[in-house]
């Protein structure tokens, strides 16, 4: 460096003085020295595109055998979850895109009149209709009724 100390090349998304720590975003699991045998690399959080800042969840990483602690914060384009996987509430899924498009959750867009609440089911978008209402957001009378 600057000052004429050794500075250590950090490899598999570690940084810090030692490479004693994992890179911003890379906290998936926990930072572990390398060994002869394993790299122990710290491995990128998986939030589907929709987050720039993730946390590390030990207990989470235990539940799910070892195998992933990240936790997305923030989840963007109308996302939620712990990978900002599914749509949050008001939207719901648009199968026709990848989960990491950006434009993967519509609006639900329940009639403010036809429609028993803002909330559509995750899957099909079809919004909760009052009696006697009908179609995909509410918007329509059902037959028989005007």
């Amino acid at each position: 460096d600057k000052e004429g100390k050794l500075v250590c090349d950090c490899k598999h998304n570690t940084e810090g003085p030692e490479c004693d720590r994992c890179k911003p975003f890379h906290y998936d699991r926990p930072w572990q020295r390398a060994t002869a045998r394993e790299a122990n690399e710290c491995l990128a959080c998986n939030c589907n595109l929709h987050a720039r800042r993730c946390r590390f969840n030990m207990e989470l990483y235990k539940l799910s055998g070892r195998k992933s602690g990240g936790v997305c914060l923030n989840c963007r384009h109308n996302t939620a979850g712990r990978h900002c996987h599914y749509c949050k509430e008001g939207f719901y899924r648009d199968v026709s895109k990848s989960i990491s498009d950006r434009k993967a959750c519509r609006a639900c867009d329940c009639h403010p009149v036809g429609a028993a609440g803002k909330t559509c089911n995750q899957t099909t978008g079809q919004c909760p209709c009052k009696d006697g209402v009908t179609g995909l957001t509410c918007n329509r009378c059902a037959k028989g009724f005007q």
